[in-house]
């Protein structure tokens, strides 16, 4: 008798055949460091030419260049390249551990002055899901009661930290912090003391302006994150069970890092299997699904991750997910993984057939569908300022929406050309 395991198996290989996935060895030895699977790995650099840039170009795009330095290191590996890999070992370690030390450093600085002033706090995603010396953050997240926001921002300015915002923000919000609060759910700031990033939420994605997916749920009940906190001496704060931890990855996951959205980073797949490892309470992580209606966004990101990193148990926590959700949102998070071409690349066919399915499966109402389809074709002006550079308040931004096209053309020749040169090595 088929196990879920050969299931999975099976299609997986059935999407590799059809979607013509293939891995460079650089894209191979990254996935099998990151799933530990050291054999493999072992057999792969002895079989194979690696080219140590493209895995550090690769490892850092997905922000796991010290874990993936640091076991390709335990193998056993030829001169030169031995030497190659253990010097930039040492040093990604080493660079990876005095950041941990900044954020830890900061974390603190920032509990201890929300404290003094009667803030509730809790931090969110980096050191409460992985508190790996390795592991590499962009920023510092923490979580307060939306009543005690603006206070917050004010004992941080007070401290001066100073409030830099998000890119997507014009001048003229930056100014009225206040009015941001209809549909932002965080105010970013900088540290005087480290210049990290500390990004203050109040909830755990934005209500309007950018999330046009259906989740007011799950920010409408963003109390239960701290109804199951726990206390963790080493960080010397609140951190959500792990349980909401999971959550919270999945959703993001299969929204702002997803393949269809052309942003998926590896980091996402390992922190979901490594919770799976450390074990969770699976009923309440279903639990908590039910009750944000979010049970949608697990399940595709279970998938992704069991499909990425070849795991088996995201794969059998996202079978008991399946029987709650409708045949759109099936064959919506079927499209999600179909987008997923390998670490460097996502599939333009399957990236438009999502932008069609979205809005009927897991869409926010027809005024958000409406702005969906919009900002497919013409994106926003702030997303515009992003890709190109150009302000988008000057009149040239508008003359940039014809380069976009030409920019998308030369991507294409390019990874072609890539693909092509290393099927040919």
């Amino acid at each position: 008798m088929r196990t879920d395991w050969d299931v999975l198996a099976a299609i997986w290989s059935r999407m590799k055949t059809a979607l013509q996935i293939v891995r460079s060895p650089e894209e191979q030895l990254i996935v099998q460091l990151a799933a530990s699977d050291i054999p493999a790995a072992q057999q792969l650099v002895e079989t194979s030419r690696i080219d140590i840039a493209r895995i550090i170009e690769l490892s850092s795009r997905h922000m796991m260049t010290a874990v993936v330095f640091q076991r390709l290191a335990q193998l056993t590996l030829e001169e030169p390249l031995r030497s190659d890999v253990m010097t930039i070992a040492r040093r990604t370690t080493i660079d990876a551990i005095a950041f941990g030390v900044t954020v830890r450093s900061e974390l603190h600085r920032v509990a201890d002055l929300l404290a003094r002033a009667g803030i509730d706090m809790l931090v969110i995603k980096g050191p409460a899901v992985d508190k790996d010396p390795l592991r590499w953050a962009n920023d510092l997240d923490v979580l307060v009661p939306q009543h005690d926001v603006m206070r917050a921002v004010g004992v941080l300015t007070t401290a001066g930290y100073k409030y830099i915002g998000s890119p997507i923000l014009n001048d003229w919000e930056k100014c009225r912090l206040e009015r941001q609060l209809e549909w932002n759910n965080q105010f970013q700031f900088a540290s005087p003391a480290s210049g990290l990033q500390v990004e203050v939420h109040y909830n755990l994605f934005e209500r309007d302006r950018i999330r046009l997916e259906r989740i007011d749920r799950f920010l409408d009940s963003v109390a239960l994150f701290g109804d199951s906190r726990r206390w963790d001496n080493e960080l010397g704060c609140h951190i959500p069970a792990p349980e909401s931890s999971l959550a919270l990855l999945c959703v993001h996951a299969a929204t702002k890092r997803s393949p269809a959205s052309g942003a998926f980073v590896l980091r996402h797949a390992y922190d979901i299997v490594g919770l799976l490892q450390k074990g969770i309470e699976e009923e309440r992580f279903l639990s908590l699904c039910h009750a944000w209606a979010i049970e949608y966004y697990a399940y595709a990101s279970l998938r992704l991750a069991a499909l990425c990193l070849e795991a088996r148990s995201p794969f059998l926590l996202a079978s008991r997910l399946k029987p709650s959700l409708t045949a759109r949102m099936i064959r919506l998070a079927d499209i999600q993984c179909r987008c997923f071409r390998g670490l460097d690349s996502s599939s333009s066919f399957y990236k438009r057939l999502y932008v069609l399915h979205m809005p009927s499966a897991i869409g926010g109402g027809w005024r958000k569908s409406i702005r969906w389809y919009r900002e497919a074709i013409f994106a926003p002006r702030w997303r515009q300022e992003a890709r190109i550079g150009v302000s988008r308040d000057s009149p040239r931004i508008y003359f940039t929406y014809g380069t976009l096209l030409f920019r998308r053309v030369y991507r294409a020749v390019e990874r072609i050309l890539r693909d092509s040169r290393t099927s040919v090595r």
